[in-house]
């Protein structure tokens, strides 16, 4: 009797752990409302609670009327709902980010369970069949450790590397899209594993178990590939498109705006020949302060036409000079501060999105402070690493409900709430680029002044997986 408790105690673990796992490992350890150690200890302990009960009421149930494989069912129906409220209890995400988390996660246990039918099928090992062993013999469970040992590792970088960044970075009406592909998908996997589960409860039917559950797996193959092709790498490039589009608007705008300079120096190169003659005719007749006062009004008209130099990459410069522009339009007062002959080691795009999202976000809120709003940015690039600093007025934020109510000090991203109407994930873009780089990005809000610092290192951004 111990040792039914005991593997179908073990079996449980394995099958129901591991969804409960990647469902917390998309997150960033901010998000964990009880903090991340405390919610894994908090799974461990509790997972280990409903594997030992499952082994005690599989027991109890061999000596009913109901069958073990419905007991067992009714009993994993139950715990995946603890384990879904788990999640929605213990993380701070949105809703839908939590959703589409579970749903990979149920996509990795219904993937183990058909390889694991698959091979019971075959009887590699006869020897480990037992007779009236329940749900888990001695061989069912030797082939959920070698399958997961073999699937859970890579699907545990898949969440971290490319789930979570994909979280960090997607709006959440585009996370509503994604989540309804995938829920479709996972559907009709459900259904495709339950109806090859009922056709082949007959036992005359053996010889093809194994083909249909390698379509099973084959279908599997293919949800996984649209969740990473068309979920997360597909939407991830297209808003990197989005963006470098963007930064081509911004050099069309300065193209319109050097032509017009151009157009205007050719106008006091013209007017230049004058004032030159005219100055030294007042010399000539020894009306100094008025040839001054000339001279003066046509350096004037000189300075006018100088554009700010801040880098001596183009498309940053050009950037630089868009928000500069628009700052000073809008009666903001903005200094910008860079080696105006250095082309930064980090990546163009990335440094443009970067730059981009800090400079969009300032000069919003420094339309909410009511005088003296000001933004000062450094930019600095020392043996191959770039550091960003940038402090702006601000009135308007609002702090997530993680973990602790203390907001002083430097955060993360996810301890800020978007104040646009229609959602936005600056702060989080920020944040995904700085962590491809292995590096960081922080804020502070000290009323009031926002500031931010982001670190990047090297000069190529680290592999996602």
């Amino acid at each position: 009797m111990l040792s039914y408790i005991l593997r179908h105690a073990c079996g449980f673990f394995m099958q129901i752990g591991p969804c409960v796992l990647l469902s917390l490992t998309a997150f960033s350890k901010e998000e964990f409302r009880w903090g991340r150690r405390k919610t894994f200890s908090w799974f461990i302990l509790l997972n280990a609670l409903f594997s030992a009960g499952f082994g005690f009421f599989m027991s109890a149930m061999s000596r009913g009327r109901l069958s073990s494989v419905s007991a067992a069912d009714l009993y994993f129906g139950a715990v995946v709902l603890a384990a879904a409220l788990f999640i929605l209890m213990s993380v701070s995400a949105p809703l839908i980010r939590k959703m589409i988390a579970f749903s990979i996660s149920v996509e990795y246990v219904f993937l183990v369970y058909v390889c694991v039918n698959m091979l019971l099928y075959i009887r590699l090992f006869p020897k480990l069949s037992i007779s009236e062993y329940g749900v888990y013999d001695y061989q069912t469970l030797l082939f959920y450790f070698i399958f997961t040992a073999l699937i859970l590792p890579p699907m545990l970088l898949l969440m971290q590397r490319t789930v979570r960044p994909y979280f960090l970075m997607m709006q959440e009406t585009d996370l509503k899209k994604d989540f309804i592909i995938l829920a479709l998908l996972t559907v009709v996997l459900i259904a495709a594993v339950s109806l090859t589960d009922i056709y082949l409860a007959n036992d005359a039917l053996r010889a093809q178990m194994v083909p249909l559950y390698m379509l099973d797996v084959l279908f599997l193959f293919v949800i996984y590939s649209v969740v990473y092709w068309l979920l997360f790498y597909e939407s991830i490039r297209l808003r990197k498109r989005d963006e470098t589009a963007r930064l081509l608007e911004i050099q069309d705008l300065r193209y319109e705006e050097l032509q017009a300079n151009i157009e205007n120096t050719r106008r006091v190169r013209h007017d230049t020949k004058h004032i030159y003659r005219a100055i030294l005719t007042l010399l000539d007749e020894g009306r100094v302060e008025e040839a001054k006062e000339l001279a003066g009004a046509g350096e004037s008209r000189i300075t006018r036409l100088e554009m700010n130099n801040f880098c001596g990459d183009r498309i940053l410069n050009a950037l630089l000079q868009y928000y500069y522009a628009e700052a000073a339009e809008k009666h903001i007062n903005i200094e910008i501060s860079a080696d105006p002959g250095r082309s930064f080691a980090a990546d163009r795009v990335d440094l443009s999105l970067i730059l981009g999202n800090m400079l969009e976000n300032a000069i919003r809120s420094c339309l909410s402070c009511p005088e003296g709003a000001f933004i000062r940015l450094n930019i600095v690039d020392v043996h191959g690493n770039t550091a960003i600093y940038m402090e702006n007025s601000c009135r308007n934020i609002k702090f997530s409900p993680i973990k602790s109510a203390d907001h002083s000090g430097w955060l993360p991203a996810s301890a800020f709430l978007t104040t646009k109407e229609k959602g936005g994930s600056g702060l989080g873009n920020i944040s995904r680029i700085a962590a491809s780089y292995a590096g960081v990005a922080e804020f502070r809000y000290e009323e009031p002044v926002f500031s931010t610092r982001v670190c990047l290192q090297g000069g190529k951004p680290h592999e996602e997986g």
